[in-house]
């Protein structure tokens, strides 16, 4: 039963009692917080007074944990969340840096006063043998706070800012003029090379022109929804008479940020002109890279929704209560998670234009967040900007990736180890999805582009890489060169992050090939050597050959949109050996963590004997009674180990270990195999102090057993 209002104070007799001005809360790694906490009662029982504000503001928090978004992040074998009870639990202030990212390793800013500040939190989290530290960090991340605010130090609270119903268009111009004034390495350095037949929208006008590379813009990323077709005029310089949302709002911000002309897709980009639209997505890491700022629609999932705090969509959950010299309201969740949760971050297309961008302003649910290449910032929180640098790596294998103050968004960097940077790229995309799924390279091709501008002698083939990387030149000293077959071998390298579905379009020996996501390079995984003599050749879809040697453009089958029906080959002579596969179930508990070894075993036969390979990265969704016969493994040669040498720049061999490759396909037609997996047969040397550049060990024991043949690799 719901408790008698005080009147007085508008507060239920239960809200009234909690103390928001105590400063007696306990730490926020406290092993004893049960011992502050008050009791809220099951969802249903969180309001005790319909007219109470601070009932309302309970359950606005309640709400966000049972959102349904939050509910597929629940982990397994726990309540479920409408049978909790909720607590309301003090804690002390975290420093700001922690509560604006878990990983920070940032020094401590601590509030002065110590203001504690409120989550509403489950039962199961309050026991003494439970550490609360993780439990406080994850509901900050994905649910925000109850803030509490001193109305006479509004700054003392966190430094949460209470967000109002619509965005602060001038906060975020001073943070473009910060930008713009003081960041001159990477936010204001525009792409030389022109943008052919570049078309904006005049936001005064509301007309498309045809404008010079040279024109300051800002573009817009968003997602393009389930609509079936675009409502387009046949002229394409103007514009329908009724604009979706998320233009009318893009449009809105640019006029208020002083800019004229605005880049959509949508309407810059003539839908119905094949060749055209071919040579504008072509160069559309080029517009992303020029515009001075991006504007992300990161709300909503269409461009029907609009940007939120705009115009007619207001953020919600603004409610606050005010007692005694305290305001309490409820602080946004995490930016990070935000974007990480969004619709727009798990379209494909919208991984490169956040990539190209210089700047970036995402119009998020519940706030506004603002990354460039050296500072990120969100109107619900107040910091000096310079507090909000972003630490430049020059040499890092990604940007800041020990830093807790990292910016959301990879940079292109072009650094001295292509091939791990571009797998980092391949290995986030590849997480999204796309509504065609012959896009996949489409949809990649900025990026390649922009790495075979800016490093000498870059290619791809089919979205492999083929290119020299700073840990070859460290492979027997500065003297030895990799070759472009060795570089080719080391981009098939490539392993999923589980068992998935076979993508036809494209070449199985290719993660455009599969529609699983690709896992990150690591830092150990070294180069492939070609100690087997493997001789790779191209053949490709019109039925021209070629080696790696002489190739010197990048390709793949689906460049202009004709995908047709024959794949690029590899025809590979090299070393085979007889694979075979057994299904095992000893792994089921790693298999619950979608680990992709726990099910299947890999045996190599060597002199009549089945090695066990304890590293095999199978690709192939196969299950329990599949046909998994014929069987091989094409060996491709010896991988050094890496390893970082601790100043996070440069890579030295690991003496030590070193690991035999091999391509394990399997016959799907006469005389041609599909790729299923990659063993990595690791060799560890007993002496390190060896000569690890003599990979006899390996080759001395298979090379008196094995068989050379031709096989042609679809």
């Amino acid at each position: 039963m719901a408790e008698v209002c005080d009147n007085n104070r508008s507060l239920c007799l239960r809200c009234a009692s909690i103390d928001f001005t105590s400063t007696s809360a306990v730490n926020w790694d406290s092993r004893t917080p049960h011992l502050s906490a008050v009791r809220l009662g099951h969802h249903s029982e969180v309001v005790q007074c319909p007219s109470c504000p601070c009932c309302r503001l309970l359950h606005l928090f309640v709400l966000r944990s049972i959102h349904p978004s939050e509910q597929a992040l629940r982990p397994p074998l726990i309540p479920d969340i409408l049978d909790e009870v909720f607590y309301l639990r003090p804690f002390k202030p975290l420093p700001w840096p922690l509560c604006m990212d878990e990983r920070t390793t940032s020094a401590p800013v601590m509030n002065p006063e110590e203001i504690p500040q409120f989550l509403v939190v489950e039962e199961r989290t309050l026991g003494p043998e439970v550490w609360p530290g993780y439990y406080i960090i994850d509901s900050l991340t994905r649910l925000g706070y109850l803030s509490v605010m001193d109305q006479e130090k509004p700054d003392s609270a966190l430094s949460s800012v209470r967000l109002e119903p619509l965005v602060n268009l001038k906060t975020i111009k001073l943070w473009l003029d910060y930008c713009q004034q003081n960041h001159f390495r990477d936010c204001s350095r525009r792409v030389d090379q022109a943008i052919k037949n570049l078309r904006l929208i005049d936001c005064h006008k509301l007309v498309v022109v045809l404008a010079s590379s040279r024109t300051k813009f800002i573009a817009l990323s968003y997602v393009w929804g389930k609509q079936a077709g675009i409502s387009v005029d046949e002229s394409p310089y103007q514009l329908p008479s009724q604009l979706p949302a998320t233009i009318q709002d893009a449009i809105l911000v640019a006029r208020e940020l002083g800019h004229s002309y605005l880049w959509v897709d949508r309407y810059c980009i003539l839908q119905h002109a094949s060749e055209e639209r071919r040579m504008q997505i072509a160069q559309i890491g080029r517009v992303y890279s020029n515009a001075d700022l991006t504007i992300i629609a990161a709300a909503g999932d269409g461009p029907a929704c609009g940007l939120a705090g705009v115009r007619q969509w207001h953020r919600g959950e603004l409610e606050s209560v005010i007692t005694g010299d305290r305001t309490v309201f409820l602080a946004p969740p995490n930016s990070g998670h935000q974007i990480n949760v969004c619709k727009w971050n798990t379209r494909g297309w919208t991984y490169q234009e956040a990539v190209f961008s210089r700047r970036r302003l995402l119009f998020l649910e519940w706030q506004v967040y603002f990354e460039c290449s050296e500072m990120r910032c969100n109107d619900a929180a107040y910091h000096p900007l310079h507090f909000e640098q972003i630490p430049f790596v020059e040499h890092g294998r990604t940007r800041g990736s020990n830093d807790g103050k990292e910016g959301h968004f990879l940079l292109l960097q072009h650094g001295i180890y292509p091939m791990d940077e571009l797998f980092t790229h391949i290995s986030r995309y590849t997480t999204r999805s796309l509504s065609w799924s012959g896009d996949i390279l489409h949809g990649m091709m900025g990026i390649f582009n922009s790495f075979e501008r800016n490093l000498a002698m870059f290619l791809h083939l089919e979205g492999i890489p083929i290119v020299s990387d700073a840990t070859f030149m460290h492979y027997n000293g500065p003297m030895w060169q990799s070759t472009r077959q060795e570089q080719f071998m080391t981009g098939l390298c490539w392993k999923t992050s589980r068992p998935c579905g076979r993508r036809p379009e494209f070449p199985s020996w290719s993660w455009a090939g599969w529609y699983g996501a690709v896992r990150r390079r690591s830092a150990w995984e070294g180069f492939v050597h070609n100690n087997f003599s493997v001789d790779i050749q191209i053949q490709f879809p019109g039925g021209d050959t070629s080696d790696l040697d002489s190739l010197r453009y990048s390709f793949y089958a689906g460049y202009g949109g004709n995908l047709g029906t024959k794949l690029t080959q590899l025809i590979i002579h090299t070393a085979v050996l007889p694979v075979q596969l057994r299904y095992s179930r000893h792994g089921c508990k790693r298999q619950s963590q979608g680990d992709p070894e726990c099910s299947w075993d890999a045996f190599v036969e060597v002199r009549d004997e089945l090695l066990h390979c304890k590293k095999f990265y199978i690709t192939s969704d196969l299950a329990e009674g599949d046909e998994i016969n014929g069987l091989q493994g094409l060996v491709m040669g010896v991988r050094i180990g890496t390893y970082n040498a601790g100043d996070n720049r440069i890579l030295t061999v690991n003496k030590g270990d070193c690991s035999l490759i091999i391509l394990v396909v399997q016959q799907i037609d006469q005389g041609l195999v599909e790729q299923i997996g990659l063993l990595d047969i690791l060799w560890k040397k007993e002496n390190r102090e060896e000569n690890i550049y003599n990979q006899q060990s390996i080759c001395s024991l298979m090379l008196d057993t094995i068989s050379y043949q031709t096989v042609w690799l679809v």
